[in-house]
């Protein structure tokens, strides 16, 4: 039998009750016989134990001392562990205790506690929850309509100047067209897609830069294809949609008026919304976004009023541009499923510093609208990663004495072997079987 203890403190059992009961209302009525009983459920199991300390006993000094040390634990509030001679470790909480000190006793002084059964954790009640992503994409929403009119308000004074502005807007278009075409050959790229293909037979994917990528500093987490054909149509179909939305950013352009605007805007917004569903993973698509978000080089203008005219065309379509890239990596964040801790903070932190920059320029430029609807992506963007990666382990540096296989690590470190290929993706091992001495891994 295992000696009996409680929250810790090992004593001598004379007996242990378990009671087991049924909860009743028992109803009585005037000028009745008989009763009726109320089931109110099945009544936690109740334990009625008698111990005792004895001098020289397991606290090794006085029983009396024994006692007074174990009533200072065992009257704490909450669930305690109790080891039970037969049973096991219960989970049980302690009701009251009577301590008896006899004269015939001598040297142990003895007690009967009363015990009742408690679940290992506290009741769950029904919670509020937000929804984060969708108020990502709600968010998302309003930032493209607020980035659209303040674009029109911006080019409607331009366009007076006639072609040399229209002519302005193709060629920024081009540019940032060029820019997108080089990411869009890099996402569907079958070499850089064949990464995705970590969950077949040996993991082949591991080997063409599949989840031993990084995005932020730390490795990714991406859905797994099925099949090399299966990438290829992906490829393709990613291609002609990106295709479509060039050409129709193009048209809209060459023939950009102050009636026309806001269908280039919403083409240009397209072209983002293009580059990010060509990624075959969100992580890609941060990744892709993130270098699209960035600044076009500008190109020189006089100081007539037509230069000032394409200045400022050129201006008001790099703002859509990019403020296009950032509304679509916000989208594309909400979607991103965060690895670790570190990485979900990692990610926050520079979404926080692509939103910022575009909100300091606004304010800068006195587009209010844009302002404050990026303000509010920025919050919805900030909870939402704050949320799904708040409750992701952190990554750690495991150091190990000798190269060990990926199977016994996974055993050591999580007590589940099955974690193995996890830690192979971590560490990125010339061979599963002899780990490197030292790498990151999840801390639990």
């Amino acid at each position: 039998m295992l000696p009996a203890s409680f929250r810790g403190i090992r004593f001598n059992a004379l007996s242990i009750v378990r009671v087991a009961a049924r909860r009743y209302a028992v109803h009585e009525y005037p000028f009745r016989d008989d009763v009726w009983a109320e089931n109110l459920g099945r009544a936690a199991n109740r334990y009625i134990v008698d111990g005792f300390f004895v001098n020289g006993g397991f606290g090794k000094g006085y029983a009396a001392d024994q006692m007074t040390a174990a009533l200072v634990t065992w009257i704490k509030p909450g669930m305690g562990h109790f080891v039970h001679p037969t049973l096991g470790t219960l989970a049980l909480t302690m009701l009251d205790m009577a301590e008896t000190q006899k004269w015939e006793n001598g040297r142990y002084v003895g007690f009967r506690a009363l015990f009742v059964a408690t679940p290992k954790s506290a009741p769950q009640f029904p919670g509020v929850q937000t929804n984060t992503a969708a108020a990502v994409t709600a968010a998302a929403t309003a930032a493209k309509a607020a980035a659209a009119t303040d674009f029109l308000t911006k080019a409607a004074s331009a366009l007076k100047s006639g072609l040399s502005a229209v002519n302005m807007a193709v060629s920024t278009v081009a540019k940032w067209a060029r820019a997108a075409q080089s990411l869009i050959n890099d996402a569907t790229n079958l070499y850089n897609m064949v990464g995705s293909l970590i969950a077949l037979p040996g993991q082949l994917g591991r080997y063409f830069g599949g989840r031993s990528k990084t995005l932020n500093g730390n490795s990714v987490s991406i859905p797994s294809a099925t099949s090399v054909t299966a990438l290829i149509g992906a490829g393709a179909v990613a291609r002609g949609t990106y295709s479509a939305a060039q050409t129709n950013l193009a048209a809209a352009a060459a023939s950009l008026t102050a009636g026309t605007a806001p269908a280039f805007a919403a083409a240009a917004q397209a072209l983002a919304d293009a580059v990010a569903a060509s990624a075959v993973d969100p992580a890609d698509a941060v990744r892709l976004l993130t270098s699209l978000a960035s600044p076009l080089p500008t190109a020189p203008t006089t100081a007539t009023p037509t230069g000032v005219a394409m200045a400022t065309m050129q201006s008001a379509t790099g703002d859509l541009f990019r403020r296009s890239a950032v509304i679509a990596l916000a989208q594309a964040s909400s979607t991103y499923q965060p690895s670790s801790y570190d990485d979900a903070a990692s990610l926050r932190s520079a979404m926080a510093a692509l939103i910022e920059a575009e909100i300091t320029m606004a304010g800068d430029q006195g587009e209010d609208a844009t302002y404050l609807a990026l303000r509010t992506l920025l919050g919805a963007v900030v909870q939402d990663l704050t949320a799904r990666g708040g409750s992701l382990a952190s990554v750690v540096t495991v150091t190990v004495g000798a190269s060990l296989p990926a199977l016994a690590l996974a055993q050591r470190l999580y007590q589940d072997p099955g974690r193995a290929g996890e830690l192979v993706t971590q560490a990125s091992p010339r061979h599963p079987a002899f780990m490197p001495l030292s790498f990151k891994a999840l801390a639990k």
